[in-house]
């Protein structure tokens, strides 16, 4: 009779490790799977704040061409939002191959 418990016993207690180890490895996945997620998530949200920032540099630029006829980019410089540094560049560029002599513009954003 003891010998049938201790089988019983023995029985369980590998379903259980069993089923602990099953457990910990979807855990596992399903946390990695948010993280994963929350990461790209981010990723997302700075390239929109990185184009936002670069459309209100465009545009404080055209402002200033066109008040004070200049074509200097020299107040492009960081912006800090939610404690991540977008850096801003600026090359301005005329050429004879732009449209009617216009002023080629390149804004790059490294965050």
């Amino acid at each position: 009779m003891r010998n049938k418990l201790s089988q019983n016993n023995a029985a369980v207690l590998l379903t259980v490790i069993v089923l602990i180890m099953v457990l910990s490895v979807i855990v596992i996945s399903v946390m990695s799977v948010s993280i994963t997620q929350v990461q790209t998530s981010q990723d997302i949200v700075d390239s929109i704040k990185a184009e936002s920032l670069a459309q209100s540099e465009f545009l404080k630029f055209h402002q200033e061409m066109t008040s004070l006829d200049t074509n200097s980019l020299a107040d492009i410089d960081e912006v800090s939002l939610d404690g991540k540094r977008f850096i801003f560049s600026g090359i301005s560029t005329s050429s004879e191959s732009t449209p009617n002599d216009t002023l080629g513009l390149t804004f790059n954003i490294e965050y």
